[in-house]
């Protein structure tokens, strides 16, 4: 990283499209560097702080750097990444960092704290549950918790769900599961980059070996988590997976993402069974038996009234399910269901058998 040590007070100026315009910045005290490449870009600013260092028995004020990286990682190698960001991380106390980056080496970097953000910075879902689903990945690997580890047992099926609603049904059904670390949810309503690095952090650190999307074959979000994590999970023979339901026209190798990992698909398209097939193979590896449900809905309406002012659509549907209600009654209450709830319950169904069935683990 160059470091220019000529300030010029006043004025900083930032390239936001690979040096070929500046951009003056007149808001802090002192800083005058420049720097740009066609695939990163980087602004030095050197200032005074309030923080005071202890001389002998005097103080003095202290020079801070502050380096704004706008995704360092771009047009760099793969060998060469980690070097960089490692290098970062190693920077003195006098330097702080701050970056974007959709690299998931960060995430491996104890010495890097992690704020995930939505595009717009402020997107409630990314700035808390994100990190909260990260640190809960991270706590179940700890050896001295009460939850087992993710390592200790079956690997666990990480699921793709692209609606709030149907992803807090289907943690209802699954809460045993999910509270074990056998099962991890993901909305892939949040932003993409976040998704795709908690999917690699998620394959990085523990054994994950399928990940199943529901009714977003085509979902931008999706799509980036599958091209991001490929690589990964190609080189340590992890087997990704994803359910589509009444979505599978013709052959189905056509809806291979990544023939070179293998794929579940899991077809609803007959009525009578959940077919299961993997690794290009038309063989069916698994049947479930479709139950008899709840046809009829009403509205969304009828869970916000019932409900307690400001509780989560997870606390909502989980006392519903605690009620003396049936589940067919609490499934009625979901009018805004993106997926149909009969084919919600045949998904934890065909979840809760991945977890147990003695093929999952394909090693």
């Amino acid at each position: 990283v160059p470091v220019w040590p000529h300030a010029q007070p006043f004025t900083w100026e930032a390239s936001f499209d690979g040096g070929e315009r500046w951009l003056p910045y007149h808001a802090l005290s002192a800083g005058h560097c420049r720097w740009a490449a066609t695939s990163t870009r980087l602004a030095i600013v050197q200032f005074w702080t309030e923080i005071v260092e202890t001389l002998n028995e005097g103080f003095m004020p202290l020079w801070h750097t502050l380096l704004l990286i706008d995704e360092p990682e771009r047009g760099l190698p793969p060998s060469i990444e980690n070097r960089v960001f490692d290098g970062l991380s190693q920077l003195p106390q006098s330097v702080s960092v701050i970056m974007s980056t959709h690299s998931t080496v960060p995430l491996t970097n104890p010495n890097f704290e992690i704020w995930f953000c939505g595009a717009d910075g402020t997107t409630p879902s990314s700035l808390t549950q994100v990190p909260w689903r990260v640190r809960q990945m991270t706590t179940l690997r700890t050896p001295n918790v009460s939850h087992p580890s993710i390592d200790s047992g079956p690997a666990p099926v990480v699921l793709f769900i692209d609606n709030e609603i149907d992803e807090a049904v289907i943690q209802v059904f699954l809460e045993d599961l999910c509270r074990a670390g056998r099962v991890v949810l993901i909305n892939v309503n949040d932003s993409t980059q976040n998704c795709s690095a908690l999917t690699s952090y998620i394959l990085h650190f523990s054994r994950a070996r399928i990940c199943v999307t529901l009714k977003n074959d085509a979902h931008p979000a999706a799509v980036k988590m599958w091209k991001s994590t490929a690589l990964e999970t190609e080189s340590r023979g992890s087997f990704f997976g994803k359910t589509l339901f009444r979505e599978i026209t013709g052959d189905l190798n056509d809806v291979s993402l990544f023939a070179h990992v293998g794929d579940v698909v899991v077809s609803a398209g007959e009525p009578e069974r959940l077919l299961v097939t993997g690794w290009g193979r038309p063989s069916v590896l698994h049947d479930l038996p479709v139950s008899d449900f709840l046809t009829q809905f009403s509205s969304w309406a009828d869970v916000e009234e019932s409900g307690i002012p400001g509780e989560s659509i997870y606390e909502t549907v989980s006392r519903l399910r605690d009620s003396p209600l049936t589940v067919n009654d609490v499934l009625a209450s979901l009018g805004r269901l993106s997926t149909p709830p009969d084919d919600l319950l045949r998904l934890a169904d065909f979840v809760r058998s991945l977890v147990v069935a003695p093929w999952f683990d394909l090693e």
